[in-house]
């Protein structure tokens, strides 16, 4: 969901990669650093066609193809340890309990790359059967949810805001450190007030 907002925002294609299993789309992006040098970056976004619990062969396909260090291999996953539209980054480290990370560490036979992990909440009564959560992850946002995800996450990933600052870990932690402040300070003007707008 997130790729194909980031895809739509930068009028990319997404393409059937056979060899990889997956929808791609190719790009260049041009960056100004902290030291004001103009950098260019060649992106790679994937979409894997398998199941998620089994996508990993065609991450690690992808990243021997494209002889890509996993220190510039992101992982995009929904995250029920976080409220829903809370974005955090973390590099390394187990799965946490998800199946598509997991498949990735597996395949890769290495865990040392970053995960941008967006929160979607957790079942109601945070029931943690597996019946439950296979039904919970599954399901469609509301509409609710899905206004949340689009005024509050979607946002972030613009040119000149998170896909610019994700090129470095250290700026991204950052800009989402300020993100985070911001929407603090939303949310405690909104509680004093009641409704209101931007």
């Amino acid at each position: 969901m997130v790729l194909d907002h980031i895809a739509q925002h930068l009028n990319l294609t997404w393409k059937q990669n056979a060899s990889w299993k997956s929808d791609t789309t190719q790009t260049i992006l041009k960056i100004v650093s902290p030291k004001d040098e103009l950098q260019e970056y060649h992106v790679t976004f994937l979409k894997p066609r398998k199941f998620m619990n089994i996508s990993g062969s065609c991450v690690a396909q992808a990243v021997k193809d494209l002889s890509i260090p996993l220190s510039n291999l992101y992982i995009f996953h929904d995250d029920m340890q976080r409220d829903l539209s809370k974005v955090s980054l973390k590099t390394g480290g187990s799965a946490n309990g998800h199946n598509g990370v997991k498949s990735v560490i597996d395949h890769l036979r290495q865990h040392e790359f970053n995960r941008v992990r967006i929160g979607i909440g957790r079942p109601p009564a945070d029931d943690r059967s597996h019946d439950v959560v296979a039904d919970y992850v599954l399901n469609k946002f509301t509409e609710q949810e899905m206004n949340q995800l689009q005024t509050t996450v979607f946002p972030m990933w613009t040119r000149d805001h998170g896909l610019e600052q994700l090129m470095d870990t250290t700026r991204f932690m950052a800009f989402l450190k300020e993100r985070q402040k911001k929407s603090k300070k939303a949310k405690k003007k909104k509680d004093e007030w009641g409704e209101w707008s931007e």
